[in-house]
Protein backbone atom coordinates (compact mmCIF):
# COMPACT_ATOMS: atom_id res chain seq x y z
CA UNK A 1 0.00 0.00 0.00
CA UNK A 2 1.30 3.67 -1.19
CA UNK A 3 1.61 5.75 1.98
CA UNK A 4 1.01 9.05 -0.07
CA UNK A 5 -2.49 7.00 -2.11
CA UNK A 6 -3.51 5.02 0.34
CA UNK A 7 -3.83 1.74 -2.78
CA UNK A 8 -6.05 0.80 -4.51
CA UNK A 9 -10.00 2.05 -3.22
CA UNK A 10 -11.41 -1.05 -4.65
CA UNK A 11 -8.92 -4.06 -4.49
CA UNK A 12 -9.11 -7.57 -6.21
CA UNK A 13 -6.63 -9.59 -7.67
CA UNK A 14 -3.11 -7.89 -7.53
CA UNK A 15 -1.91 -8.86 -10.63
CA UNK A 16 -5.01 -6.25 -12.98
CA UNK A 17 -3.90 -2.71 -12.34
CA UNK A 18 -6.16 -1.24 -10.36
CA UNK A 19 -7.68 2.50 -11.58
CA UNK A 20 -9.26 4.86 -8.38
CA UNK A 21 -6.85 4.81 -5.47
CA UNK A 22 -7.95 5.73 -1.76
CA UNK A 23 -6.76 8.80 -1.79
CA UNK A 24 -8.73 9.77 -5.16
CA UNK A 25 -12.17 8.17 -3.65
CA UNK A 26 -11.30 10.07 -0.23
CA UNK A 27 -11.29 13.29 -2.53
CA UNK A 28 -14.13 12.63 -4.58
CA UNK A 29 -16.29 11.82 -1.61
CA UNK A 30 -14.80 15.23 0.20
CA UNK A 31 -15.85 17.42 -3.22
CA UNK A 32 -19.24 15.42 -3.25
CA UNK A 33 -20.21 17.30 0.07
CA UNK A 34 -19.02 20.53 -1.36
CA UNK A 35 -21.23 20.09 -4.27
CA UNK A 36 -24.53 19.21 -2.39
CA UNK A 37 -23.71 22.21 -0.75
CA UNK A 38 -24.50 24.41 -3.78
CA UNK A 39 -28.00 25.74 -4.24
CA UNK A 40 -29.81 24.05 -6.57
CA UNK A 41 -30.88 27.21 -8.99
CA UNK A 42 -26.98 28.31 -9.58
CA UNK A 43 -23.91 26.85 -10.62
CA UNK A 44 -20.93 27.11 -9.08
CA UNK A 45 -18.45 29.72 -10.21
CA UNK A 46 -15.76 28.63 -12.54
CA UNK A 47 -12.79 29.99 -10.69
CA UNK A 48 -13.70 27.88 -7.74
CA UNK A 49 -13.26 24.87 -8.99
CA UNK A 50 -10.20 24.56 -8.51
CA UNK A 51 -9.66 25.62 -5.21
CA UNK A 52 -12.56 22.91 -4.11
CA UNK A 53 -10.07 20.38 -5.61
CA UNK A 54 -7.40 21.68 -3.87
CA UNK A 55 -9.33 21.38 -0.45
CA UNK A 56 -10.90 18.02 -1.22
CA UNK A 57 -7.26 16.29 -2.35
CA UNK A 58 -6.12 17.75 1.35
CA UNK A 59 -9.13 16.54 2.84
CA UNK A 60 -8.59 13.03 1.25
CA UNK A 61 -4.68 13.55 2.82
CA UNK A 62 -6.00 14.14 6.29
CA UNK A 63 -7.99 11.31 6.10
CA UNK A 64 -4.99 9.06 4.93
CA UNK A 65 -3.07 10.08 7.59
CA UNK A 66 -5.48 9.43 10.38
CA UNK A 67 -5.99 6.09 8.54
CA UNK A 68 -2.64 5.28 9.21
CA UNK A 69 -2.22 5.88 13.01
CA UNK A 70 -4.77 2.98 13.16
Amino acid sequence: MSKRTGGPAFPCRLDIPQGMTLRDYFASSAMAGYVMGWPLQTDAPIENLPVIAKMSYKIADAMLEEKLKT
